[in-house]
């Protein structure tokens, strides 16, 4: 994954918030190859410390235990 190009932006709506991400690939990943995912959203006050945090798949130890990851399959 490169980082310096994957970018994600959020807003807040009138039901909720949107989220969209790029994710820019190396060449490494071709057609069919899978790849771990999740999503986690911290609440947080101007940056302070975390009230609570939400995660798509699994737990808040997802930094440090990525087997309950949801995967995705790259396809072209």
């Amino acid at each position: 994954i490169n980082r310096n190009s994957t970018k994600f932006v959020g807003r807040k709506t009138e039901k909720g918030y949107i989220i969209e991400g790029r994710i820019v690939l190396d060449s490494m990943f071709r057609s069919g190859s899978m790849i771990g995912f999740d999503i986690a959203v911290d609440d947080s006050d101007k940056g302070g410390e975390r009230k609570t945090q939400m995660v798509l798949y699994g737990t808040v130890d997802n930094y440090k235990d990525t087997s309950v990851w949801g995967r995705f399959v790259l396809i072209e």
